[in-house]
């Protein structure tokens, strides 16, 4: 008997027996029954653990975002939005590579665990690469999903996130892996603006220092 839910089938009530026999209409009749309870109980059971599961999502990126906008530490924050893609993703890993501005290298650089992966690899042959295949093995993935962290229209970093289990993504899982990636892109430039804000603010002063010296004495020692 399908097991009807909302008009959809979203499973079945099989009976069986290991005689040959046909089933009477009040069995029919029952198993009927039977079936449209099992699949209301089902559907409540699901549409409550979906409403369960995305009151949990928005409170872990509410309390990022709030994190997000009460620092600007370059490596605090991306460890911990890689914490809350692990735990909002169910994932057994998550990771973040960033672009290394000398080499443009993707290097990894916040993880939940650290990778069987040492070694960098360049932006775009992560995905296919040798290394990360045979890491990805080592480590029991089965399902790997790569998001690209966009800074200004170029990709600076790629966001991880890892099963070593089946897993179905739906467009709402892809959805809230982007949602990560965008502050995670967001907080990384923050960051950076900061820290080259907070180097020209020393060399002033230095600067500044320098000239009163100047200034003060006639010394040359």
């Amino acid at each position: 008997m399908p097991l009807v839910a909302r008009e959809r089938a979203i499973g079945a009530l099989v009976a069986v027996d290991a005689a040959e026999r046909r089933f009477g209409p009040d069995e029919i009749r029952l198993a009927e029954a039977f079936a449209e309870g099992a699949a209301l109980a089902l559907d409540n059971a699901r549409r409550y653990a979906e409403a369960d599961e995305r009151r949990r999502e928005a409170e872990i990126l509410a309390d990022l975002g709030l994190f997000i906008n009460s620092s600007l530490d370059v490596d605090t924050v991306p460890q911990r939005i890689v914490d809350g893609a692990k735990e909002l993703c169910s994932s057994d890993l998550a990771r973040i590579a960033l672009r290394d501005a000398r080499t443009g290298a993707m290097i990894f650089r916040y993880w939940t665990d650290r990778p069987a992966l040492a070694e960098p690899a360049e932006a775009g042959w992560a995905l296919t690469g040798r290394n990360y295949l045979h890491a990805a093995r080592t480590e029991g993935v089965i399902a790997d999903m790569v998001v690209p962290l966009v800074i200004d229209g170029r990709t600076e970093g790629l966001l991880y996130v890892n099963h070593r289990s089946p897993r179905l993504v739906t467009a709402r899982h892809e959805a809230i892996r982007q949602r990560l990636a965008d502050q995670a892109a967001i907080a990384i430039r923050n960051a950076r603006l900061f820290e080259e804000t907070e180097r020209r603010r020393k060399t002033a002063e230095s600067l500044i220092a320098v000239a009163r010296l100047i200034s003060q004495s006639l010394d040359p020692d």
